[in-house]
C-alpha cells in the first residue's frame, strides 16, 4: 500500500507497506507487515470457534520515534454475528479457493 497526504501547505512523505500472510488450516493466520517508515510488525490471528477469533499484532519502530516509544502491542477480539454455512470465510479480505 502506497500513501501520502497533505496538502498545498504542509506534505507528508510518501509511505509504503508490504505485507504478507498465510492461513493454516483455515484457523491460524500469520503474518508480517514492514512500513517505509522504518517499522516492523508481527501478525498472529486465531478463529477460536466458528464465530470468536483472537489476533495480537507486535509493532517495533526502527524510526527516530524509537526514542519515545520502542514498540506496540494489539489485541483483537471478533465475534461474526452472521455466518454463512458454504463459504470457509465470509470477510472480504479472504477468498473462498479451497
Amino acid at each position: 500500500m502506497f500513501r501520502y497526504a497533505g496538502d498545498e501547505n504542509y506534505q507528508l512523505p510518501v509511505s509504503c507497506d508490504v505485507n504478507t500472510s498465510t492461513i493454516y488450516n483455515d484457523r491460524l493466520l500469520i503474518g508480517f507487515t514492514y512500513r517505509s517508515d522504518k517499522s516492523f510488525e508481527t501478525i498472529v490471528h486465531l478463529q477460536v470457534t466458528r464465530r470468536l477469533n483472537m489476533g495480537y499484532a507486535y509493532d517495533v519502530l526502527g524510526s527516530d520515534l524509537g526514542q519515545f516509544s520502542k514498540s506496540t502491542h494489539e489485541f483483537v477480539i471478533g465475534f461474526e454475528m452472521k455466518r454463512k454455512d458454504d463459504m470457509k470465510f465470509v470477510t472480504p479480505r479472504f477468498s473462498k479457493t479451497f
